[in-house]
């Protein structure tokens, strides 16, 4: 049973196909559009991967980079057989590859589809990998010089201080014991002070980063109003960026896509099973049924008769059975006739004797 079916003349075919052309050599930008957003996600990640922990980073871009080629080739080719098959006279060159050309996007759909969903459930995990990432980080601070100089670049870049704000290093000791007094080097040394990169470049006031919640130590200075300090954290700072702006967008172009690919396969759907049951019904050029749903096979054509002949038929059927049970019952009567009778209380121990009279009779 065909679902969704809709009767398209061969004109109608032929626009079908021409349209489908267009639409698949236009969805190769798009796809390539998705080549380009996994590799971009693939060096932000990978310049910021001293940043995340417990995070594998790879499986996202590679996914993105995959399908767009894979998509783009397919609606490269997919445009040319739709272009083929839209002519009558060049129908049957290309007419077996409808079919498969109809599965193979349909497995991309769900792949495009996939990746889109991907995008937004990658926020999540992502956001966890920053918050241990960057803190892990600022442990490493006072004794890794590069690990010191991704951070300091990380906070001056994105305007950022600490993991969720500049009092977070206030519980960590950052400072190298050797730019420490005597009496202060301690492996736990902590002080309300904070890197040189926290400090914001906005402020007009020159920056405080040592000593920062004591107000008895700078002139006019309270911090409770104001400090010359980033606000904000360095995890909110990246998740601005790769969860609100790199991800998200990047979610929604790829569902876009799946969109696209879903009408491009919508309509190729209907293409292939009308050109199948054109050719299958024997004339190419007749107008046949395409459906969304329903068997790949052909639609077979019925023998058309009108409403006396097939009356005229269901008579006869009626008449032969009638004729077979009326054998039936003859026969059945003819047997009974022949029976022979069944004798009842004669004794068996008596001799029956018949005489001349009953002989003659």
């Amino acid at each position: 049973m065909a679902i969704l079916a809709i009767n398209f003349s061969a004109d109608g075919r032929s626009k079908l196909g021409l349209a489908l052309a267009i639409l698949c050599w236009i969805s190769i930008v798009p796809c390539l559009m998705l080549v380009g957003l996994g590799a971009y996600i693939k060096l932000k990640l990978a310049d910021k991967m001293h940043l995340v922990d417990g995070y594998h980073g790879d499986s996202l871009p590679y996914m993105l980079i995959s399908i767009g080629l894979l998509s783009a080739i397919v609606s490269g080719i997919g445009g040319l057989i739709c272009n083929i098959s839209s002519k009558a006279d060049t129908r049957a060159l290309f007419k077996s590859f409808l079919t498969p050309y109809v599965v193979i996007l349909a497995v991309l759909c769900v792949c495009v589809l996939a990746a889109g969903i991907m995008c937004f459930t990658e926020i999540s995990a992502l956001h966890k990998s920053f918050h241990r990432g960057i803190l892990l980080a600022m442990f490493k601070y006072r004794s890794n010089p590069g690990v010191k100089s991704k951070v300091d670049l990380l906070q001056m870049e994105y305007r950022c201080c600490g993991n969720t704000n500049y009092a977070d290093w206030f519980q960590i000791p950052w400072i190298n014991e050797n730019f420490l007094k005597i009496e202060d080097k301690d492996d736990f040394y902590t002080n309300d002070d904070v890197p040189f990169s926290c400090c914001d470049h906005a402020s007009r006031r020159p920056c405080i980063h040592h000593d920062v919640h004591d107000n008895s130590k700078h002139y006019n200075y309270d911090y409770r109003v104001k400090t010359t300090l980033n606000q904000h954290g360095c995890k909110r700072a990246l998740m601005r960026f790769f969860g609100d702006q790199v991800l998200t967008n990047g979610g929604g172009i790829t569902l876009g896509v799946f969109g696209l690919q879903l009408v491009i396969l919508v309509l190729s759907r209907y293409l292939q099973s009308s050109v199948h049951n054109a050719t299958e019904q024997g004339d190419p050029t007749a107008p046949a049924l395409g459906w969304l749903i329903g068997d790949f096979g052909a639609e077979k054509p019925k023998d058309e008769k009108d409403d006396g002949a097939m009356l005229m038929e269901e008579e006869e059927k009626l008449d032969i059975d009638e004729e077979e049970v009326t054998e039936h019952v003859e026969i059945i009567e003819d047997v009974e006739e022949f029976e022979e009778p069944i004798y009842e209380n004669i004794p068996h121990d008596e001799v029956i004797v018949l005489s001349d009279e009953d002989y003659k009779a």
